[in-house]
């Protein structure tokens, strides 16, 4: 099955917002009226939840597209999921997302999948090192679709420790990304193209920085594709 991923920081808010992104998702599906599920299962529980959940109506009405916003995990989104063109997993606490897991099957056969910040963390790598003051958390049961550990919000987040101990003593494949850029990772036909799309956000220094698990280092500051030899979509 052909594949595309799409990893980001992302800032959910009307004001912050850039249509860059979201417009080259909804393109990707090649439907005039993409079917998209967001899921804000990680933020619920919150104060600002509805707020959040608000802002993302906003930013989504603006599109071509038919979309729902789902953040009750006591309900079965089964049907939901098998009739999606995009699954779109948004902010909050990656470990909230795990409750999801369920589904993990069904989300494999939707062929386009996003995350943001958390949600961009929930799609990769099994194990999510959070870093806390001079130690390392560690949590498991992400969805290991990609063989790549997110750092969003690098920017503020430096996260050495993190960054030091993924590529220095396990020997995984790093991604900081800074305010809205974007990695997306299409695989099609067991031909994987990895693409960087800068968010052009106003007044925001967007970058990404990869080194993968064979020491090959990336600093992308501008749109551009690039071939590092490896495969990232886990099959």
């Amino acid at each position: 099955m052909n594949e595309i991923y799409y990893l980001m920081s992302g800032n959910i808010s009307p004001e912050k917002d850039t249509d860059k992104i979201n417009l080259d998702i909804i393109k990707s599906s090649k439907k005039e009226n993409p079917f998209i599920l967001l899921f804000a299962t990680a933020s619920d529980g919150t104060d600002w939840h509805q707020k959040y959940k608000d802002n993302i109506s906003t930013i989504f009405s603006r599109y071509n597209c038919h979309f729902e916003i789902l953040d009750n995990v006591e309900l079965d989104f089964s049907d939901k999921i098998e009739k999606a063109d995009i699954i779109y997993f948004l902010g909050g606490s990656p470990y909230k997302h795990t409750r999801l897991n369920k589904y993990k099957d069904l989300f494999k056969k939707v062929p386009i999948k996003v995350g943001t910040s958390a949600g961009a963390i929930y799609l990769g790598y099994q194990t999510f090192f959070l870093q806390k003051e001079d130690y390392l958390i560690s949590i498991p049961n992400m969805l290991n679709f990609i063989d790549l550990h997110i750092l969003p919000h690098s920017e503020t987040h430096k996260e050495e420790i993190t960054f030091n101990y993924l590529v220095n003593e396990i020997s995984v494949s790093v991604a900081k990304i800074y305010n809205q850029a974007c990695i997306k990772i299409e695989k099609e036909d067991d031909i994987e193209k990895i693409s960087f799309i800068m968010g052009d956000t106003l007044n925001s220094d967007e970058k990404i920085e990869i080194v993968l698990n064979n020491s090959k280092y990336f600093k992308i500051t501008k749109d551009q594709i690039i071939k590092p030899n490896i495969n990232l979509i886990n099959v």
